[in-house]
This record gives structure tokens, sequence and C-alpha cells, in this order.
């Protein structure tokens, strides 16, 4: 999907876009019955949140997902003729579940990012909506740039690290919620300020977020994990890695064999 030029001037001024349609009903059904066949298989449900990370290295219908032309020609425009992808996390949110996520932003100082360029995306394995925890967004607040984190003040916060970014009162009422069905995708810019509140719901909330950069971005020497280094290419090359994105999509192919 080629965004419009009305779809980017809204994700430059708000910092985030949604709903872009990535699956027809049919193939949504066949990703969320995929899904759950793996999680009953691992026993994902509630437990071993460790597991829900990078999925697509092994999950050739999780893959198939974060490399779709479709998701790709959208961010073009956005982060220009070489992409990469950066990593994947599966976040599930089960009935009941009182997890949370604190309001972050997805670059900050811990990603040494140079320069700090990051869209992530938000593919809905299930539908998501208020009632079952789906993502806040705060329009406008990419512009800000990157905020300060504190220790999180929010019980069962499912970010990596346990932090928040300071923000307003003022600032968290205009947050907007990101409404989609299965099959559908958002994305969001590094800086853009969100978060989802618990599943209150009988219904199960999954979504694989998809961290996507330009193949100009570097990463620090001082990073815990260096992603840089492990990104694939998806569109164009990347002279980091010496590599290009046919190369890298036959690589991927011949692993799931």
């Amino acid at each position: 999907m080629v965004l419009t030029d009305e779809q980017v001037a809204a994700f430059d001024r708000d910092g985030f876009l949604f709903p872009i349609d990535i699956h027809e009903q049919t193939e949504a059904d066949r990703v969320r019955k995929q899904w759950d066949e793996l999680e009953a298989a691992e026993g994902l449900a509630g437990s071993r949140r460790e597991l829900l990370y990078n999925r697509h290295l092994d999950q050739e219908f999780l893959w198939d997902i974060a490399s779709s032309p479709t998701i790709v020609d959208a961010l073009e425009p956005l982060l220009g003729p070489d992409i990469l992808l950066f990593g994947t996390r599966v976040i599930c949110k089960w009935p009941g579940d009182e997890s949370q996520v604190a309001w972050h932003q997805d670059l900050s100082a811990r990603n040494q990012l140079s320069p700090p360029m990051q869209i992530t995306g938000w593919y809905a394995i299930d539908d998501a909506d208020e009632e079952n925890g789906c993502v806040l967004c705060v329009p406008g607040s990419h512009a800000e740039g990157m905020l300060a984190r504190e220790p999180a003040a929010v019980a069962g916060n499912l970010l990596r690290f346990n932090e928040q970014s300071r923000v307003r009162a003022e600032v968290m009422e205009k947050a907007e919620p990101i409404r989609l069905r299965a099959g559908q995708l958002s994305l969001h810019a590094g800086f853009t300020l969100h978060s989802s509140l618990s599943n209150h719901s009988r219904r199960r909330r999954c979504g694989l977020v998809l961290r996507y950069v330009p193949a100009h971005v570097r990463q620090g020497k001082g990073v815990e994990v260096n992603q840089r280094e492990t990104a694939i290419v998806l569109r164009g090359s990347d002279s980091l890695l010496g590599t290009d994105a046919a190369s890298e999509r036959d690589r991927m192919r011949a692993s799931f064999r």
C-alpha cells in the first residue's frame, strides 16, 4: 500500500497513522489460527513472555507479515528507499490480564540510534479496542523529541525495562485509542508517546510489534543488544551489512525449508 500525500502529512503531523489494511478477513483468520496453535504448543498464554521476541526468525507466518510488501510500501515515503527490519515482538494480553504498557517512546537513550529514526508497526492478530487494552497514542507528541525516563509506577508493566517516560497528566488526556480489526496495522514514530491499559474483556488481545529503521541508521557500541548488526534488509540495500533485500529474502526463505 503506497501512502497518499494526505496520509504522509497526517503521519508527520500526528506521529501515527491507522488503520492500514494488510490482510482481508480470510487471511487474518489464518494468521490468528497459526498464532493460536503456536501459543497452545508452547504454553505461552499468560506466561513465558520472553519467548515472544523475534519469532519472525523461526515462524514463517510472522516473517511473512514483518516483510510484507504492503507494509514496506507504506514505510518507503516515511523512511526512504533502504529499509531494515530491526526486530519484532508479540505482545499479548489474555482475558482479564492486568498487565499494562506504561507511557513511553520506543526511542530512548538506551537504543543509541544515530540518527534517532525508527517507525513501529503494530499488526493486529486479534481485534483491538479500549475494552481489551488497545494502544493509546498522543497526537503530536513526537515533536517533543526524546523525553527523560524514570522507574515505572505501573503494576505489570510489559516494557522490557520497567521504565516510563515522564508525561504530564494533561498530555495523557489527549491520547487517542488505536482501534484495529485483526489484519490491520498502525504505524507510529519512534518519539510518539504511547501506552496501553489492562484487558478487562473476555477476549484476547495479541499484536505483532514490528521495528523498522532506514539503512543509514547506526547504533552505539555500548548498547546491550546491537540490533543493527542483525537487522534484515527488506528494501534496497545496506552498505554496513553488505547485503540487499533480494539476498536477504532468499536467505530467510531458505531458513524455513
